[in-house]
């Protein structure tokens, strides 16, 4: 018998992953994918669109399927390389971490930045880092607009547009300067208190869902920890202050 190349069960499942999250958010966004001889880390790039027009926000997303995750109480662990965490930091536009639940149809995503800002930079020492994926940062194929969380971290990150539709050209291995406390080991305090600004204009159901904290009557909500204490202030239905007081700094 002639011997022929074999495609592998891990790329099985990667592409039906990505043909299914391809799908959902074709129907908010322009999605690009990554031909695999530039795929260093980023399957897709996906410009969201408003209404019929392309906004020029960019973001980058890894997809995975459940399958090559490990799942755990409130998360679902997947192993990154180091490499490939810091192409996503070198980014100038977002990149995201989405697992794809193909028998459910459910999405599970996670903003990697947030979680290695939080770490000690010894991980730089390691091959892999397990990064979580929230169980409740979660949407559905019948979702009829993109999570608002995900919108504001594009509205506050995304500073490339694509120019003269050359939209792989937005992916970059320099402009590192532009991380610079990835480099120096400044200390960038982990979510919820990562941007607080973000949650301006949110309603204070999604903000409550947010930063996992309960409103008052009049609707506020207060997250406190040991590294600062958030106070977001509603008006009517929505967000419309937000003060966060630093408790200890970094040495």
């Amino acid at each position: 018998m002639t011997k022929l190349p074999k495609r592998t069960k891990s790329q099985k499942i990667g592409i039906s992953a990505a043909d299914l999250l391809s799908s959902v958010l074709t129907k908010f966004c322009n999605v690009i994918p990554v031909p695999q001889e530039r795929d260093l880390g980023i399957d897709f790039i996906c410009e969201i669109m408003q209404d019929e027009h392309p906004t020029g926000k960019l973001f980058n997303i890894q997809c995975k399927g459940k399958e090559e995750a490990k799942v755990e109480s409130d998360s679902i662990q997947v192993p990154i390389k180091v490499a490939t965490l810091n192409y996503w930091l070198l980014q100038l536009n977002p990149t995201f971490l989405i697992v794809v639940d193909r028998q459910n149809d459910y999405f599970y995503w996670s903003f990697p930045q947030d979680f290695l800002g939080s770490l000690d930079k010894n991980w730089q020492e390691q091959k892999t880092v397990s990064i979580p994926v929230p169980l409740q940062n979660r949407f559905g194929q019948a979702m009829d607009i993109l999570p608002s969380q995900i919108v504001s971290i594009v509205n506050s990150h995304a500073s490339v547009t694509p120019k003269n539709g050359d939209y792989l050209g937005t992916l970059t291995l320099g402009n590192a300067i532009d991380r610079a406390a990835i480099d120096y080991g400044l200390h960038v305090l982990r979510t919820p208190f990562h941007r607080p600004f973000q949650y301006m204009g949110m309603s204070i159901s999604d903000a409550a869902r947010a930063v996992s904290g309960n409103p008052n009557k009049v609707g506020n909500i207060i997250v406190d920890s040991e590294q600062a204490h958030m106070l977001l202030e509603a008006e009517g239905n929505f967000i419309n202050y937000v003060d966060i007081e630093l408790k200890k700094t970094a040495p």
